[in-house]
């Protein structure tokens, strides 16, 4: 097996951790004895800043967190983005009133939490952190997540905002994207191949794929020298874009349809695995 590479970029839920939650000890060991050997390990995540640094923490990672899907870059040392891609207010603005009109879910984020409107029992099923008894709302809260009573409320959301997922079951995505398009803002792009129902806004150039390059960038390793892991469609940029793209045997069809090899699944140590064939560990 080849043995050139340098770093390993690695999607969190679904992928390094288990269903519940855990990070198996061998998942842990090979990342720790990756780290001592002066390899690279890196978390990329949908994860805002709040639920990505823990598990960081946990294995011992001081490299920066891809965070939201690649929209930002967050440095554990500084304790700080050093890259974002944030959206106009007025864009932003726009779009929660798009979500008040069709009175649909309407999440935003701003690097720390998410922030969201639930309007009806559909979009408590579209919301991903779906427990919402007293326990759930509590957990949520220390993980960054702020629910909102008014579309206004959620307009005022503190500190600069990098991303507006629209949702619904029910009423026509096309409709309501085409009145995100009359906003005019060349700025944004609209990601809505990611799963059934939802509509990821931000500005462009959003994906895995492109925090993936900034940390090569960084440290000056090219994308041969670099392999990733994955398990859902958001991950599917960065494994065609690195050397080797690795899918854990959960993965859903599509990702692994896209990934170079499937190795065990979350649950298994599936991570490991894949460490153990392409370094010296």
């Amino acid at each position: 097996m080849y043995k050139g590479f340098k770093m390993a970029v690695c999607d969190i839920d679904g992928t390094l951790i288990t269903d519940n939650g855990k990070i198996t000890s061998e998942n842990r060991k090979a990342i720790l004895k990756m780290q001592q050997k002066g390899y690279i390990f890196a978390l990329c995540t949908g994860r805002n800043i709040k639920r990505a640094v823990p598990i960081a923490k946990k294995l011992g990672i001081n490299v920066p967190i891809v965070c939201i899907d690649g929209i930002l870059l967050y440095d554990l040392k500084s304790q700080k983005p050093i890259f974002a891609k944030s959206m106009k207010k007025s864009t932003v603005e726009s779009i929660i009133d798009i979500g008040k009109k069709y009175e649909i879910f309407t999440e935003v984020s701003n690097g720390y939490n998410y922030c969201k409107i639930l309007p009806d029992d559909e979009s408590k099923t579209l919301d991903f952190y779906h427990r919402h008894d007293i326990y759930g709302r509590v957990k949520n809260y220390f993980a960054g997540i702020r629910y909102f009573k008014t579309y206004e409320e959620l307009k005022n959301t503190s500190g600069d905002i990098y991303q507006v997922v629209l949702a619904t079951k029910s009423k026509d995505m096309s409709i309501i994207k085409a009145e995100i398009s009359k906003i005019n803002d060349k700025s944004i792009e609209i990601r809505d191949n990611l799963w059934d129902g939802y509509m990821f806004i931000n500005s462009i150039g959003a994906g895995k794929a492109k925090g993936v390059k900034a940390l090569c960038d960084m440290y000056g390793i090219s994308l041969n020298e670099t392999v990733s892991f994955g398990d859902d469609n958001n991950d599917i940029d960065m494994l065609l874009l690195c050397e080797k793209g690795i899918a854990v045997e959960n993965a859903n069809e599509r990702v692994k349809r896209n990934a170079d090899v499937i190795v065990s699944s979350n649950n298994n140590s599936g991570v490991a695995e894949g460490l153990k064939m392409y370094f010296d560990i």
